[in-house]
């Protein structure tokens, strides 16, 4: 449970109409308090656009727990565009993205209520921990070494993992360095990247399409969530096929897969017609 008692001082100068319109006033800032309670704190300097963001490019919505993720992570980059709406999976609201698959999971605290499945884990590639005179110092700016999962990342494959999202989005590395069909590459919890040598500049390491691929192995093409979406949730339509099935609402940042009530208590005291006015506000699940 919680409690957010405010006051807000308002200076009349006139009579029914304006006392009317500073009740209004007053209802209005409770709701706006009510949507700061149930969104992601992350979400404030979001406020003035739409909760939700339609691509184009794919034909599907993100929005809600989901969106806050994708745009803290720079999302196009390092997530890829959305494939499905967001739907049910073995009891969990999941999205399929090119390179992820968004996870809610409204047990966990913040900011941990949207994970990136462990997708790189699939394949089964995992290599022994190196061993100890491998291991380089903590102040090497070519290698970085993980205890936790016994392997170390290098150069290229480094300074991607620092720019993209480290942790969140790629998780631990699992193997080493391989070289496979003429380019190098490393599985991490999340992702398996790519490097290489023959491309130069930034681009030469770049992420896979585990969202896809898994995408592909786990569900037909026509699987109702990969159908093309209208926007919904974001305005007018664009143009593409119908719908198959309604748009599935991402829950937001609440406690349980239970649906949050919330009551907004609005006390306008008239004190007097001159000075000042005072309106308290109670919001409270």
């Amino acid at each position: 449970m919680f409690a957010l008692p405010g006051k807000m001082v308002c200076y009349p100068s006139g009579e029914g109409k304006e006392s009317a319109m500073k009740f209004r006033v007053a209802i209005l800032l409770g709701l706006l308090l009510t949507i700061g309670l149930s969104s992601d704190p992350r979400a404030v300097a979001l406020a003035e656009t739409p909760f939700c963001a339609y691509m184009t490019q794919t034909g599907h919505n993100v929005h809600g727990a989901f969106l806050v993720f994708y745009r803290g992570h720079n999302g196009t980059e390092n997530l890829g565009l959305p494939l499905t709406e967001a739907f049910w999976e073995r009891g969990q609201i999941v999205q399929y993205f090119e390179y992820a698959r968004f996870e809610f999971r409204p047990e966990n605290p913040e900011p941990y209520r949207v994970l990136l499945g462990l997708l790189g884990d699939q394949y089964g590639i995992t290599d022994m921990p190196i061993k100890s005179p491998a291991i380089p110092p903590r102040n090497n700016p070519n290698f970085r070494y993980f205890p936790d999962s016994g392997q170390m990342i290098p150069f290229a494959i480094k300074e991607y993992f620092d720019r993209s999202g480290g942790m969140d989005i790629l998780g631990y590395p699992i193997s080493g360095l391989r070289f496979e069909s003429a380019r190098f590459v490393q599985y991490f919890q999340r992702q398996w990247l790519v490097w290489d040598p023959a491309i130069s500049g930034s681009g030469k390491v770049f992420p896979s399409p585990v969202g896809q691929m898994t995408l592909d192995r786990n569900y037909p093409a026509d699987a109702k969530w990969r159908a093309r979406m209208p926007n919904d949730w974001c305005g007018t339509p664009a143009p593409g096929p119908a719908p198959t099935i309604a748009p599935f609402v991402i829950p937001t940042l609440v406690e349980g897969n239970v649906t949050l009530s919330l009551q907004v208590r609005v006390r306008f005291r008239q004190t007097g017609l001159t000075g000042p006015q005072y309106v308290d506000i109670t919001v409270q699940d």
